[in-house]
């Protein structure tokens, strides 16, 4: 009874050391939890701050909305674990004076980067890049960065001294359980099962504080996702032993897991090439099983697991366990880590559990490595098409000119340069508005019409014709400008693009001058000529020999061909020049067909060529008389020049839905298809298979298609060589109905 006395009275002394003891454990494992779980939070807040900030850079530089939602998601994101920073370190003086200048540094950085990317929004993307380059958001973040990073430093110390007293009050335990358990069989070995569960949450906590903290010193550190990664592998395969480590990420489609990142302790160059090969679809292998349910898995023996994609080639690498989490940021899905250990393990749910978060801090730093990745890649093709453009404009002839909406010239290319002198782009609105003048000089434009004050309020110029006075010579522009807007529709500034026209219109001055001169000048005395010839032709000079007659005869019809082509070259460039007015009124056309027949009777009998007319309308178009006449005249004029003798001439006409169609028949040599091409053209004539001369200035069939369309008509032919041709020409009807044709 004594010795069952002493032995319960031991039991229950080594009960209750047994149950302060772990008492004093679980609240030395509390702090420890507490203490990383700040270091953590710390961890997150500063990498939340670098992704804020990479993504308010990644707005600034391309303009796309799609970083703002992530932005506005990260801000939120930081206020929240400062807050629960704030509730961790509550009742430590030091440490949340250190807390509020934390606060102050990063209000004021959130001031700057919603500045920046409100003043990018209103397309002032100068202003924004011009508030990043003064570097005071930067000097906030650092003084940020600065006190977190020394309430981490505080914060490791403190585990350090934690976990000191942690494994010394395991160790006390562990002596205290030793002498206990020698005393009694019993006491041994319950002592001995708490002492290998103690050893085992020691060495848990260790290996998951060890973890957290390299995790955390890549994750502040680490300048590239891939060397990222592999650091983590490589800490991570060291830390718990295990010999592979390996990294799946998703594909652009979402679709399959390929192979990111191999790292093994020692070459498994097989099993490197073999997973290099693998696309692993959702739910397939332990991998795509942890895609599919987003949890972590272990699998004690992969050479037991049916769905396995590397059985074989593990089991000849001596690889048994395998273990993966899944990596993601927010509800994205990223990739999965997957381990293989070199003996079969049973699942340890304490590590299952602590990588479940290293996967979300893992996530995190993928995101952010990708978004600085994509920055750079759009800075490098921003900077490539920069360089094209700026090739492209500066080897333009026409001058290209963009200004802002703060009036500030972003382009000014090199022609633009030449066109308006040097020194043009550093002239003020009002200094041009000096300067620019009507094309005539003799204008002064107002402000609100020159082209770039239109533009940028919204008009469009078109083709618009103005003098610039220089220095030295004046210069004649042609403008064209146009207002240029941001993906919301507000104008964002103005395009303007100038060629220099002076010699083109000095050299319309000088064409005009020559058909001046024409018309004055040699019209004049050929028409004298014409009449001397036509006097001496009829006798009033005295008889003349039969070679004399000859002679007076040529001259004299040369002289009409000549006026003929001197008429016509003032009536093409009347019409070129839209001077030509004409005078619309109703008319008949069997009238007009009548009295152009009887015009070229005579001229028809010369070549022994019958007119006739046939089918001849009354429904009346609207025309200028005169202007129809000289076309049906032409047209007439030609058929019976081109007819064999003794051949017929048929004039037609016929009513068409809204037009009269009018038709000149004859029964010529026909015009091949080659010649219809370029038969409308100026100073173009067809040769003809007779060998009788046929004359003409070339420019009788491109008057009429210029007349013809000047009543917005239209105008063409029929023909076929040796099958004669048919020319016609449609006019608007007077009177329209809807009957067909």
């Amino acid at each position: 009874m004594l010795a069952a006395s002493v032995v319960a009275v031991i039991l229950l002394v080594s009960i209750t050391a047994s149950y302060m003891q772990a008492r004093e454990l679980a609240d030395h494992r509390k702090a420890v939890i507490k203490t990383q779980h700040l270091i953590t939070l710390l961890t997150r807040l500063e990498s939340s701050m670098y992704m804020l900030e990479s993504l308010q850079r990644g707005y600034l530089i391309t303009g796309k909305r799609r970083y703002l939602g992530p932005y506005d998601e990260s801000k939120a994101s930081v206020f929240k674990l400062y807050d629960s920073v704030l509730l961790l370190m509550a009742g430590k003086e030091n440490q949340e004076k250190r807390l509020r200048s934390m606060r102050k540094h990063m209000t004021d950085k959130f001031s700057e980067l919603d500045l920046t990317i409100d003043l990018r929004k209103r397309g002032r993307y100068e202003e924004a890049r011009n508030l990043v380059l003064i570097d005071q958001g930067q000097h906030e973040m650092l003084a940020f960065i600065e006190e977190l990073r020394a309430l981490k430093k505080e914060a490791n110390r403190i585990l350090r001294i934690q976990s000191s007293k942690l494994e010394a009050a395991a160790t006390e335990a562990l002596n205290r359980l030793y002498i206990l358990s020698g005393i009694s069989l019993v006491a041994f070995f319950a002592g001995l099962h708490f002492i290998n569960k103690v050893a085992a949450a020691r060495r848990q906590t260790q290996l998951a504080q060890l973890t957290l903290f390299e995790i955390s010193s890549i994750m502040a550190t680490a300048e590239g996702l891939s060397d990222s990664l592999r650091g983590i592998l490589a800490d991570i395969c060291d830390i718990y032993s295990w010999p592979v480590g390996v990294f799946w990420r998703a594909d652009e489609a979402g679709e399959h897991l390929l192979l990111g990142e191999f790292y093994s302790i020692e070459p498994y160059p097989e099993l490197n090439r073999q997973m290099s090969s693998l696309k692993i679809a959702p739910g397939q292998g332990l991998c795509g099983r942890v895609w599919s349910h987003g949890k972590s898995e272990w699998v004690q023996d992969i050479s037991r697991d049916r769905q396995a994609l590397i059985v074989d080639q593990a089991r000849a690498d001596g690889l048994h366990a395998s273990f993966a989490f899944p990596v993601k940021f927010g509800e994205t899905f990223i990739g999965v880590f997957e381990f293989l250990s070199g003996k079969v393990e049973r699942p340890d749910n304490d590590v299952m559990e602590a990588f479940s978060v290293i996967g979300s801090e893992i996530g995190q730093l993928v995101a952010r490595r990708e978004i600085e990745d994509r920055l750079q890649l759009s800075l490098a093709e921003e900077a490539k098409a920069k360089g094209v453009l700026d090739s492209v404009l500066d080897n333009m002839g026409s001058g290209v000119i963009f200004v802002d909406i703060d009036r500030r010239f972003r382009i000014f290319n090199k022609a633009a340069e030449r066109i308006l002198g040097p020194g043009s782009r550093n002239r003020s609105p009002e200094e041009w508005y000096e300067r620019i003048r009507s094309e005539d000089g003799k204008k002064q434009i107002p402000m609100e019409e020159l082209p770039m004050v239109a533009a940028m309020s919204g008009k469009s110029v078109s083709n618009k014709v103005y003098m610039i006075k220089g220095d030295e010579d004046d210069v004649l522009i042609n403008v064209n400008a146009r207002p240029v807007y941001d993906l919301e529709g507000g104008i964002i500034g103005g395009v303007v693009v100038v060629d220099d026209v002076t010699a083109r219109i000095q050299a319309e001055q000088r064409v005009s001058e020559f058909y001046s001169m024409v018309s004055h000048e040699l019209r004049t005395p050929l028409t004298s000529i014409k009449g001397s010839l036509g006097l001496l032709e009829g006798g009033k000079g005295g008889e003349l020999s039969d070679r004399g007659k000859r002679l007076v005869t040529m001259g004299r019809q040369e002289c009409d061909r000549l006026v003929r082509l001197i008429n016509d070259i003032l009536d093409i460039r009347k019409i070129e020049a839209g001077k030509l007015e004409l005078e619309r009124k109703s008319v008949v056309p069997s009238v007009i067909v009548a009295e152009a027949i009887e015009a070229l009777s005579a001229y028809a009998a010369e070549h022994n060529v019958r007119i006739e007319a046939s089918d001849l309308v009354i429904e009346p178009i609207i025309a200028d008389r005169d202007r129809i006449a000289q076309v049906l005249i032409n047209l007439i004029s030609n058929a019976v020049k081109f007819s064999p003798e003794g051949g017929v001439v048929r004039v037609s006409s016929s009513l068409k839905r809204d037009r009269v169609r009018i038709e000149v028949k004859d029964q010529g040599p026909g015009i091949s298809e080659q010649d219809q091409n370029k038969l409308f053209r100026k100073f173009q004539q067809v040769n003809s298979t007779d060998s009788r001369p046929k004359g003409g200035t070339g420019l009788g069939l491109a008057i009429c298609k210029a007349l013809v369309e000047q009543h917005q008509g239209k105008i063409g032919l029929v023909s076929a060589p040796g099958a004669g041709s048919i020319f016609w020409f449609e006019i608007a009807r007077e009177n329209v109905d809807d009957q067909s044709d």
